[in-house]
């Protein structure tokens, strides 16, 4: 799975899914998150338990970021011929 890391709370780590879904991952079940800074990127291996909750977070990697959509417009070269 997808997500990016929004922020450490009271009981544990909010994370946005690559789907828009939001949820609360505890520090046990996720200790590498607590390393992110908020609004990073990353993927791992999830397992999910009853109500969808995250159960553990397995190989986080951190992802690079997506470009800004203009910029990248505005920055694509062009061909010249």
């Amino acid at each position: 799975m997808e997500g990016e890391f929004v922020r450490t709370a009271a009981d544990g780590f909010v994370v946005t899914w690559h789907d828009g879904s939001s949820n609360v991952v505890s520090r046990t079940a996720a200790p590498e998150l607590g390393l992110l800074n908020d609004g990073e990127r990353f993927s791992a291996m999830a397992r999910f338990g009853d109500e969808n909750k995250v159960v553990a977070l397995e190989s986080v990697s951190i992802l690079p970021s997506i470009p800004d959509a203009k910029e990248m417009w505005e920055t694509w070269p062009v061909r010249r011929s």
